[in-house]
């Protein structure tokens, strides 16, 4: 577009406001412009990347440098040699970048070689901005007190500190001093040319576990406080420990605090998994659903020592295989039931552990069913009954004593009870009392048929409520009373009161007769009554309403 003028460019006042506006625009205007301090400055303030349009004689302007980087630090590209070579206007370029629209780049990045290997720009640059070291000449990058500094400033200018100066414990220690554990150490660690000798910066290093005790130096895997801060912090460091450090109680029980039990028998000592007091400290201290993993490290003499093996069930409800052992004697298959009976008490998901016989015995299945509660991990109360029925027997799958203790708990239980069962009202209501959900496992006929089931055998109660007690008519009293009354009580007194003043009786109301006889025996007469003629009451009764509700808020 040179020499054609745009239409907005009708005069300079007017052309200083477009540009001061979009900077872009300079790029519209004929070449003598390029060379206008105000015009140039105007539009590099807006759009620091113009400072390319330019003359060479503006490129040599500190102001309008100075004001181009101000708005796009990368725009000192376009500067001129001689000011890309000046310590003096470098250094307050630098002194500008807190001031900038930072895109990355800085003063460093675009001035001269000679500049870039200026100790003194240097330091200034990395002094304000850590990362400007990656445009720092080679001989710098190795400089201690650079290097620090840049460090010091942002941890992440340690990628390109050079790679001597990263195995020098002062260098880790500023590292460590500017962004703690959280930087990633693992490229320095595994280089193996990192100082892991030097014992205060093993100790800061610590925290990371089996990452820096891996390559620790051999004195370094024998230093307890160094092992002991390393295996609390992740168990698997024990596996790069000293022998010495692997039969230390202390160091091994502070890894069975961590999640790598079955890694346990291959990094403690022998002599360790054999000592009967240890496995006891183990199983007494350790997390409660690990006490039994952890059992099963040791030696077979350990795990089935008696008091061990019991010591483990009370602490956290596990029963280990190798706990079991080969016990014949009457003393030995009396502790193993109650081994076992106290495991699933507390532990459900147990009864998958046991051998045949224990998931055959009702006395042990109804425990699992109906006290057993999985304590660890994402299982809560939720799935008792649930976990525990399925790991029953098929016989006792079919027991209808048990899958209604375990579907009154979690009605989705009735997913794990017999096909005959599942086909069973009593049962399947019970369920879908608990967890409407539960119909899903019902028989077909009963998908399709509860709710009218259901409703067939609420309907004797309410008519005997209404009729048979002496109300005037069954739609004096609506549905919703009925199903608020305490069957027979005070409550269905006072509904029955409340239809009689509406409509007061032509006959004989035999609830007048009862009401000669105190509340508790004139309750227990309709009860009896009711009972009589197979009117549904108590628990039964509450259960079909539940289940009823249920039904309701999934139709």
């Amino acid at each position: 577009m040179a020499g054609k003028i745009p239409f907005w460019a009708t005069d300079r006042k007017n052309i200083l406001s477009v540009l001061s506006k979009d900077g872009h625009k300079l790029r519209e205007l004929p070449e003598e412009f390029y060379n206008d301090v105000e015009i140039v400055t105007a539009a590099v303030t807006d759009v620091g990347s113009v400072l390319q349009q330019a003359t060479d004689g503006i490129k040599m302007n500190c102001e309008v440098v100075a004001a181009a980087f101000k708005s796009d630090e990368r725009s000192f590209e376009y500067a001129s040699e001689s000011l890309k070579n000046s310590q003096t206007f470098v250094t307050s370029l630098i002194a500008l970048e807190n001031q900038t629209r930072s895109f990355g780049a800085c003063a460093l990045q675009n001035a001269s070689p000679g500049i870039q290997a200026d100790p003194t720009v240097v330091l200034a640059s990395v002094t304000q901005r850590g990362t400007s070291l990656a445009y720092a000449a080679t001989e710098l990058k190795n400089d201690p007190t650079i290097a620090s500094a840049a460090i010091k400033q942002n941890a992440k200018a340690f990628e390109f500190v050079s790679a001597s100066l990263r195995s020098d414990p002062d260098i880790i220690r500023a590292v460590l001093e500017s962004m703690g554990l959280t930087f990633d150490f693992s490229s320095i660690i595994s280089s193996g040319k990192s100082p892991m000798g030097d014992r205060d910066l093993m100790l800061m290093l610590a925290p990371l576990g089996s990452h820096a005790l891996k390559f620790a130096s051999v004195e370094i895997k024998n230093d307890r406080e160094v092992v002991l801060a390393a295996v609390r912090a992740d168990c698997r460091a024990l596996s790069f420990a000293s022998r010495e450090m692997r039969n230390d109680p202390e160091i091994v029980l502070a890894a069975t605090a961590g999640d790598c039990n079955g890694m346990m028998s291959l990094w403690a000592s022998d002599e360790l998994l054999s000592n009967r007091d240890f496995a006891l400290q183990v199983v007494s201290q350790s997390d409660r659903n690990r006490s039994g993993l952890h059992l099963e490290n040791f030696s077979q003499a350990v795990c089935s020592d008696p008091q061990v093996a019991v010591a483990a069930v009370q602490n956290g409800g596990y029963v280990s295989h190798c706990s079991i052992g080969p016990w014949r004697t009457a003393e030995e298959r009396e502790l193993y039931w109650f081994l076992f009976k106290t495991a699933v008490s507390r532990n459900g998901d147990m009864l998958s552990q046991g051998f045949i016989v224990t998931r055959e015995n009702k006395d042990v299945v109804m425990l699992a069913v109906t006290k057993g509660v999985r304590l660890c991990g994402h299982h809560s109360a939720d799935t008792r009954g649930t976990r525990a029925l399925s790991y029953a027997s098929q016989e006792l799958q079919a027991d209808p004593e048990i899958v209604l203790a375990a579907v009154e708990l979690n009605g989705e239980a009735l997913e794990y009870a017999s096909t005959n069962l599942r086909a069973d009202f009593d049962v399947v209501a019970t369920a879908v009392a608990q967890n409407a959900d539960a119909l899903v496992w019902a028989s077909q006929d009963l998908k399709s048929g509860l709710y009218t089931q259901i409703k067939e055998k609420l309907n004797p109660h309410r008519c005997f409520v209404v009729v048979l007690l002496g109300m005037t008519s069954f739609a004096l009293v609506s549905e919703e009373n009925l199903e608020g009354s305490d069957e027979f009580g005070p409550k269905t007194k006072s509904v029955v009161f409340r239809a009689e003043t509406a409509a007061p009786l032509t006959g004989c109301c035999f609830l007048q007769m009862l009401g000669n006889f105190d509340p508790e025996t004139g309750t227990s007469i309709k009860k009896q009554i009711a009972g009589f003629i197979g009117i549904p009451q108590g628990a039964f009764l509450k259960k079909l309403r539940a289940a009823e509700a249920n039904l309701k808020s999934k139709k």
